[in-house]
Parts: structure tokens; C-alpha cells; sequence
């Protein structure tokens, strides 16, 4: 049996949303959760957890956090 549900995620902020946390994503803001990844290491051990994120507002405000886009991790 395959449960499909609706997940979503937000930034807590002041009710404003021009204003980032450290990592550039908006205060107030709500994203869509698309997907959930384990990353391995070699070894297969469980190295990091990660949430794929959708910002339905499409500005152009990026994540400037590890796993970013273009991040010398990957």
C-alpha cells in the first residue's frame, strides 16, 4: 500500500519576507518538500540527510547552505 501525502515546510520569520536567515532562504515563507535522500559514504554508512525543496514563489532567492546548487560537495 502506497500512501501519497502533502508535506510542506516553512521558514519562521516577522511576517516578512524580504528579510533572509543565515542561509539566504526568506523569514516567513512556506516551500514544498519534493523529495528526501539519504547520502552514503563508500563504506555504506549513512553520511547525510537531505530534503529537496521547491520555493512556489519562484523568486530568485537561493540557499546558500551546504548541498547548495554548484557546491564543490557534490
Amino acid at each position: 500500500l502506497i500512501k501519497k501525502y502533502i508535506i510542506f515546510a516553512g521558514i519562521p520569520g516577522e511576517g516578512d519576507d524580504t528579510k533572509a536567515n543565515n542561509y539566504g532562504l526568506p523569514k516567513s515563507h512556506a516551500y514544498t518538500l519534493l523529495g528526501t535522500y539519504i547520502v552514503y559514504n563508500n563504506d555504506g554508512s549513512e553520511f547525510e540527510r537531505l530534503f529537496m525543496m521547491r520555493n512556489p514563489h519562484g523568486n530568485d532567492v537561493k540557499y546558500t547552505g551546504a548541498w547548495r546548487d554548484k557546491d564543490p560537495i557534490w
